[in-house]
């Protein structure tokens, strides 16, 4: 890291500092964040991080900047460039345009997600990339936290003032109460009214007696907030998905208040907003369908609901070839077919409902080893959401289709060739997972992650770790605990690249939560003498089935 630090006109606690960064082994750079050396200016510790985003084909590197054990507020100006290393023309350079900075504790990370797409990165003629090496330049003006205060202020108070939207203030205050012991698991608030319905606790499906809310596994939930929670519904009196609804709705974020949780999402199916109960009931542009228990948010207001569309009647002359047609599709669907769904709208789960009637398939809850085709839900691209249970389908090799499929059979009275509808590519840009699992499956070839110890550190979502664990070992790997892991390091001489250490690699937490987290894992992983790995390698190697590379070790 090459470094040159000097005052700017002369205010006090003023500084900047140009710094260039040579990333080495670009080719190799994955989704992991790969940091800088620690750079200091005035009294303050900073380093840059870059990242690939997406698929070679679409994907971005992503650039920002760091500021480190920031328990105070910081201020700063900064510009990032990519320079081109053969005569300087193409050199791309991006800053802050002009606008001062706040680095806090909550908030230490600011850069660029889609600094440079990485098909241009690549591009030789640009002269980025010159012996697998590129070099960032960072520069940035640190200003005095004072001045900064007083500049920002009035801005600050303009705004609370006058542009922030009435609903969003009322929705943010809605999900940041923390009066009671018990927080609701959705909405991210304690408190109970008559809007809210009571506070319930769940654990196992069941109701919890008044006496063991404490308890361990113990879900709190208000009644409101589980009556939307798409994904949940009872079977006699045991609640089903709670678990699996609570881990999906802890990665969405409220698009009222930006907190996590927001399992409500909107019933335009290309679209990506996602609500607390509370905040989306507080936002009076939101339409409602409350049989169906469904919402649109503002930008979708005009879309149809279910119940609203103008149904087409079809006479159907059904002569007696066509009965026996029907009642021989039956007898042959009904008893080889076990179908399960993966993020079905409302209208989706109606058509396969449907085709269950008349075609006398079984419909499976959950993704037991005797499904046969998995219908997901996809996007207007063709891509799907990757759910857990999409996961195991491609583990299992099963059929993975579009509810396209659905409605071919449906229309022809009879079963389609599956292959023109299966699901080729999730929203994350993995392809072919579910072709991979189905070749694989055929050929009998061994679990993914067979001969693989994985070892979860650090801070999880307990529920999701739970599901990561039962992904792992389903594809055929051993989990180990902390002193499993020890011991059976202490027989072994070199590095093993068969046991991994994971860490939980939010992308929505801080980097320096993030750097906690890896720093804490590579410290286990020396003394084991295993690899370090975010969890997201569990979940692309899966969705595609195939191991993704695992980092060298001195990488680490």
């Amino acid at each position: 890291m090459e470094e040159n630090q000097n005052p700017v006109n002369g205010n006090d606690g003023d500084s900047t500092s140009t710094l260039k960064w040579r990333i080495e082994n670009v080719s190799k750079l994955d989704e992991e964040n790969h940091f800088s050396p620690i750079f200091v200016i005035g009294p303050h510790k900073w380093c840059l991080v870059a990242f690939r985003r997406g698929c070679n084909v679409n994907g971005y590197l992503s650039v920002y900047v760091v500021a480190l054990e920031c328990k105070n507020s910081r201020y700063a100006k900064f510009s990032l460039a990519i320079i081109d290393q053969t005569n300087n023309e193409n050199t791309l350079r991006k800053d802050t345009e002009g606008e001062m900075i706040q680095f806090t504790d909550d908030e230490n990370d600011w850069g660029f997600d889609e600094f440079i797409q990485l098909k241009e990165l690549e591009d030789p003629s640009n002269g980025f990339i010159v012996n697998d090496v590129c070099i960032v330049e960072a520069e940035l003006r640190i200003t005095s936290t004072q001045e900064s205060k007083e500049k920002r202020g009035t801005d600050e108070i303009m705004e609370s003032d006058e542009e922030k939207d009435p609903v969003t203030l009322l929705a943010s205050t809605s999900c940041l109460d923390n009066a009671s012991a018990f927080i609701c698991a959705f909405c991210q608030t304690s408190k109970v009214s008559e809007d809210s319905g009571s506070m319930l606790r769940f654990s196992n499906g069941k109701e919890v007696e008044e006496d063991k809310v404490s308890g361990p596994n113990v879900i709190h939930v208000h009644q409101i907030c589980l009556m939307w929670a798409p994904q949940v519904y009872y079977v006699g009196e045991t609640l089903q998905n709670l678990e699996l609804e609570v881990v999906r709705g802890s990665k969405l974020k409220c698009s009222c208040c930006g907190l996590k949780g927001a399992a409500l999402g909107c019933f335009e199916h290309s679209c990506k907003n996602t609500y607390h109960f509370p905040c989306a009931f507080g936002t009076s542009d939101c339409r409602w369908y409350n049989e169906g228990y469904l919402i649109l948010c503002p930008s979708h207001s005009d879309t149809k609901f279910p119940h609203e569309k103008t149904k087409k009647r079809k006479k159907l002359a059904m002569d007696n070839s066509s009965a026996v047609h029907r009642k021989s599709w039956q007898a042959t669907a009904g008893s080889k077919l076990v179908l399960c769904g993966s993020s079905l709208s409302a209208e989706e789960k109606h058509l396969l409902a449907n085709f269950a009637k008349i075609s006398c398939v079984t419909i499976s809850e959950n993704m037991k080893p005797n499904v046969t085709h998995l219908i997901a839900s996809t996007d207007e691209k063709g891509a799907c959401r990757r759910t857990f249970r999409y996961l195991k389908a491609i583990l299992d090799g099963k059929w993975v289709l579009k509810i396209d499929w659905i409605k071919a059979c449906t229309e022809a009275m009879d079963l389609v060739d599956e292959e023109p509808y299966e699901v080729e590519v999730d929203i994350d840009g993995c392809r072919d997972g579910p072709r991979n699992g189905r070749l694989r499956a055929s050929k009998g070839a061994p679990k993914l992650f067979n001969g693989l110890h994985f070892h979860f550190s650090g801070e999880f979502v307990p529920l999701y770790k739970k599901s990561l664990e039962e992904l792992v070992l389903y594809a055929g790997a051993r989990v180990l605990t902390k002193n499993t892991l020890l011991s059976q390091s202490s027989d072994e001489g070199e590095c093993s690249s068969t046991t991994l250490v994971v860490y939980d690699f939010d992308e929505e937490v801080s980097f320096t939560v993030l750097l906690e987290r890896r720093r804490e894992a590579e410290d286990l992983a020396k003394q084991s003498k295993s690899v370090v790995i975010g969890h997201t390698w569990i979940l692309e190697s899966l969705a595609a089935l195939k191991l993704e590379p695992l980092p060298r070790r001195h990488d680490l």
